[in-house]
């Protein structure tokens, strides 16, 4: 019996201290004041074709710790002005129809600097408890420095015309999609020089950020060239994104997961393939975050 209570206790221990525990199933479940908003960023879509999610599994999994969330869909390539208009159609319309005083948003990539723009610039602060930025450029990144002004023309205008028709057009369902506006605007010097300047933290809404860290190699391979080519110009990054460019307002910290996650990673991609990070985990813990200050 002395034995067979160790192994019991061992293997409680064991689980207790793994990584990969899952979040789905607590049995304490989130107590938020306010409902949660999922921001997509560059590239994105609420949902793909064929019905991928970009958030592969996080809405269904916040929803199942008790959470209120709506997922915006805005063009996958435009500017924070044309995509900030459209989350804060989508905000008001959800507020009206659910009654609830403000929101919650958690932006990813680009996601979290139209939601920065939608709040200083549209009149949205006082519909706005707090935005939580994961891997935003908030500074800029080095890729699309290198897209918008060093690649030779007939390179970045067929760039353009694959990313807008095929990307933007046919997998993100986007009827009007802006590559290369959307694309500069991400650029270290239009988000230094022009967008922060026009757009300061508004007094009464909390602003957090995380960054992800990847470590040269991830399981989304295609990330390889751009974490090299960030690595040498602005350092750690998820291989999209900086991690000096993401750090905006409180710090929460980086994402590393035991391989490193990268900026598919976050939203829990390649279809909730990512070793050694729970993603779903990690958007449910965000929550409980904003649930102990009090949002």
């Amino acid at each position: 019996m002395h034995i067979k209570r160790l192994i019991l206790l061992a293997a409680c221990f064991m689980l207790a201290g793994t990584p990969f525990a899952i979040a789905g199933g607590d049995s304490d479940s989130l107590n938020l004041r306010y409902p949660i908003v999922l921001a997509h960023g560059w590239a994105g879509s609420d949902e793909y074709i064929l019905g991928i999610d970009y958030f592969w599994g996080i809405k269904a999994e916040l929803e199942d710790e008790g959470a209120d969330v709506l997922v915006a869909d805005m063009s996958a390539f435009d500017t924070s002005d044309v995509r900030g208009a459209q989350l804060k159609t989508q905000i008001l319309r959800y507020m009206a129809a659910t009654g609830a005083a403000k929101v919650n948003i958690i932006g990813h990539s680009q996601g979290g600097v139209t939601s920065r723009y939608m709040i200083s610039n549209l009149g949205m602060k006082s519909r706005v408890a707090s935005l939580t930025m994961v891997s935003s450029p908030n500074r800029g990144t080095a890729v699309a420095d290198v897209v918008t002004g060093k690649l030779p023309n007939v390179l970045k205008w067929s760039l353009a015309a694959l990313a807008n028709t095929f990307w933007g057009g046919l997998v993100a369902g986007d009827s009007n999609s802006r590559f290369l506006a959307a694309t500069y605007e991400l650029t270290h010097y239009n988000m230094e020089n022009v967008f922060n300047p026009n757009t300061p933290d508004m007094a009464g809404v909390r602003y957090l950020s995380y960054a992800g860290k990847m470590y040269a190699v991830s399981a989304n391979v295609l990330l390889t060239p751009t974490w090299a080519l960030i690595k040498y110009f602005d350092g750690d990054n998820d291989g999209v994104v900086p991690m000096s460019s993401a750090k905006w307002g409180t710090y929460k910290g980086d994402l590393k997961g035991l391989f490193g996650v990268d900026h598919f990673m976050e939203v829990n991609h390649l279809f909730g393939n990512t070793p050694g990070f729970d993603a779903k985990g990690f958007y449910v813990d965000m929550a409980r975050s904003l649930e102990k200050y009090g949002l």
